[in-house]
């Protein structure tokens, strides 16, 4: 299960990476070969690859994903039986046409990618 803005998508994830990244206000190295920085914040970047979704539950999906909002609301899976809630930038989305039949193209290997909008407090 995922949620896009409040409504959730009965999805199957395949896979959830995160990565945390550090964004230093300065880095330096004083003389004594020692470095010295300040972290600003504390970012969380996610990568999302869904599978298996019904048609319509995916194109629905994928609408709410390419709307042009510069900020969504994500709920993804967290820790074994809880989910984290965060507004994100929307970075990448991608997939492929995986057949086509008389009922048209079926698309699937959903990957996206989110980085929050505010560093981990």
């Amino acid at each position: 299960m995922i949620a896009i803005n409040g409504e959730v998508y009965d999805v199957e994830v395949a896979s959830l990476s995160r990565q945390i990244q550090f964004v230093e206000k300065y880095r330096e190295m004083t003389e004594d070969g020692a470095y010295h920085r300040e972290i600003q914040g504390v970012y969380h970047q996610y990568t999302l690859e869904l599978g298996n979704i019904d048609p319509a539950e995916y194109d629905r999906l994928v609408a709410a994903l390419s709307s042009y909002a510069e900020y969504q609301t994500v709920t993804l899976p967290s820790a074994r039986n809880s989910t984290v809630t965060f507004r994100a930038m929307l970075e990448n989305i991608t997939d492929g046409v995986i057949a086509q039949d008389e009922d048209g193209y079926y698309w699937d290997n959903l990957s996206i990618s989110f980085t929050a909008k505010e560093p981990e407090e």
